[in-house]
């Protein structure tokens, strides 16, 4: 890209500052993630980490008495693995801690920003870019990150058998670290967030303890693997001792495979349906249907009915899985995938492969997946990204 790009990071919540920075920087191409592709996780993530990689000029603007984003921290810790040029317009009087260390250029308003931007070809980032992993072993040296709190007696219990790294130090961590593990209980905490995507951007493995009732979903296509639930510990422990897990079954892996060949050769590539404002109607069920009978007679309370194939009429697909992926399930995300058709993946079982979690749009995981889809349906009008985000949020209150 040309070294006069820039990239507009930070909340969706009240997004007209992006309109000004545009309209008051015509010497930068903007790239603006209001228009990158929402209809699966992995469309979205490799838009906004791709974004964040390539261009020169990563802006963040953080609002008064709010945080930057959720995903922006991730796409930050992107920026500066990389060594771009990170300004940051800060509304707020106390700094943000995350983004004061990696910036090479902190304002507190946007009219400083605009003047720093009138002459990109003097500004210079402050950091060149890290070093990517290489070497992968076992999973000796471990850092945690996000509500730490709250895990002490499983990293006191992890410290007898594997090296707990504390040193969050950016310049050695891909040598210091084999594995990045972060815990979420109420929310998404922001350094939790920069260090998941830290590990994405430097290729070490990580794993989210989800103790959200609802995942954020960007974030289940960053890490490797997911754990929800009151079992999340355990099953990090498990991990650890048959780290394998990160792989599939020979069986999985074969299904995969095949659903995908299955979705190029019968699929079709269709127009996004978070790109229009029409109404969300027609629904087809996949994967392990029986459970989903319930949902399905009561669909024509939302004005909504099940159709029998996925063709360019369908407006979403559901795929439940009972018992793990099988492959009728993987075959209907695939084809979800292809047809940019969003698929809401629910799972009994409660743990998500990022391959598996990044070809739908929203996860639903354990015992609350079928109350929370009903009120998902029940309210959904438009697919748009405007209409569905709105809806996803008052689900994350909802079932908090």
């Amino acid at each position: 890209m040309s070294e006069n790009t820039g990239y507009l990071v930070g909340s969706f919540s009240g997004t007209e500052w992006r309109d000004r920075y545009i309209e008051n920087n015509p010497q930068i191409i903007w790239e603006d993630p209001r228009y990158h592709e929402q209809s699966s996780i992995k469309r979205l993530v490799t838009s906004d980490i791709s974004s964040a990689r390539n261009n020169e000029f990563p802006v963040g603007h953080r609002r008064k008495g709010k945080a930057l984003g959720t995903m922006s921290y991730a796409e930050m810790a992107e920026a500066r693995a990389k060594g771009k040029t990170i300004i940051v317009t800060d509304e707020n009087e106390e700094n943000d801690s995350i983004l004061e260390k990696i910036a090479s250029y902190y304002t507190h308003s946007e009219e400083d920003t605009y003047n720093l931007l009138k002459n990109p070809e003097l500004l210079q980032s402050k950091y060149s870019s890290l070093p990517v992993k290489t070497t992968f072993g076992k999973y000796e040296k471990i850092f945690f990150a996000g509500d730490t709190h709250s895990i002490l007696d499983l990293t006191k219990k992890l410290n007898q058998t594997k090296q707990i790294v504390t040193n969050g130090n950016l310049e050695n961590f891909s040598n210091n670290v084999d594995l990045v593990v972060i815990n979420f209980e109420e929310g998404w905490n922001d350094k939790g967030v920069f260090y998941l995507g830290l590990a994405h951007a430097l290729n070490i493995p990580s794993i989210i303890l989800e103790g959200n009732n609802l995942a954020y979903p960007p974030l289940t296509g960053i890490a490797n693997k997911t754990f929800f639930g009151k079992e999340r510990y355990n099953n990090l422990e498990k991990f650890l001792y048959c780290p394998n897990d990160f792989e599939f079954s020979l069986n999985t892996e074969l299904e995969m495979n095949l659903a995908l060949n299955y979705a190029n050769e019968n699929g079709f590539e269709g127009i996004s349906k978070t790109s229009v404002t029409t109404p969300c109607k027609n629904v087809y069920f996949g994967g392990d249907t029986e459970n989903l009978k319930p949902t399905i007679h009561s669909l024509k309370h939302s004005g909504k009915k099940q159709i029998k194939n996925i063709t360019k009429d369908t407006d979403l697909i559901v795929v439940n899985f009972e018992c793990g992926p099988n492959l009728t399930g993987l075959k209907e995300m695939y084809l979800g995938y292809k047809a940019k058709i969003p698929v809401i993946l629910l799972s009994k079982e409660e743990e998500l492969h990022k391959e598996i979690a990044e070809l739908s749009r929203r996860p639903l995981v354990g015992e609350k997946r079928f109350e929370q889809l009903n009120y998902y349906l029940e309210n959904l009008n438009s697919q748009h990204i405007n209409d569905e985000a709105v809806l996803y949020y008052k689900l994350m209150e909802k079932f908090k």
